[in-house]
């Protein structure tokens, strides 16, 4: 399309100015900061939300190119995080965890994250992460504790169906991102 002498364009996705616009919505009248991570193409003219809201698009290069940046900034520690809760204060929490409690956690996650019957953990530690039947039960008494501590899974007791685990939502992205961070490899 041809605008006084200069191309237009293509036009912006209208659904994706929509989905920027609910996540304005959210961070200033909900108080939730969801982060974003916007790609564009170089012909693609920004519109509605896009030119009102600082999304600050990068312009879309290789797939390889897109996959790295994505990546990276998934695993920063710069990614932007809920700003009701420090990174500090998670950190000194983070760091009361055991090796096995974070098994423990990592098998929670494994299993969904939300409502995990304990029972579910047991077999998932035993079945990834090669712990025998008793050495799983004892893990996850043993992470309940540290878990009780350091308010980072919440615990529902359930006498009928059994006992359950969720992680806490105001520490879900803290875990998330300390879960799937690389690990440093020694040597």
């Amino acid at each position: 399309m041809i605008h006084d002498s200069m191309e237009w364009g293509y036009r912006s996705s209208v659904w994706v100015n929509q989905e920027i616009a609910i996540l304005a919505y959210r961070k200033q009248f909900e108080g939730v900061d969801i982060p974003i991570l916007v790609f564009k193409d170089e012909k693609v003219r920004l519109e509605g939300a896009m030119t009102s809201l600082i999304v600050n698009p990068i312009t879309m290069s290789s797939e390889d190119d897109i996959l790295g940046k994505i990546k990276s900034w998934m695993t920063s520690t710069e990614f932007p995080s809920n700003s009701s809760v420090s990174d500090e204060r998670f950190i000194s929490k983070w760091q009361k965890l055991s090796p096995v409690s974070l098994q423990v956690l990592s098998a929670l996650i494994d299993e969904g994250g939300i409502n995990v019957k304990e029972t579910t953990i047991r077999r998932c530690l035993q079945e990834k992460y090669g712990f025998n039947k008793n050495d799983a039960s004892t893990a996850v008494g043993n992470a309940k504790l540290e878990f009780i501590s350091t308010d980072l899974v919440k615990l529902i007791h359930d006498i009928n169906s059994g006992d359950e685990m969720t992680i806490h939502p105001t520490w879900k992205w803290h875990i998330y991102r300390e879960i799937n961070r690389p690990k440093k490899k020694s040597g």
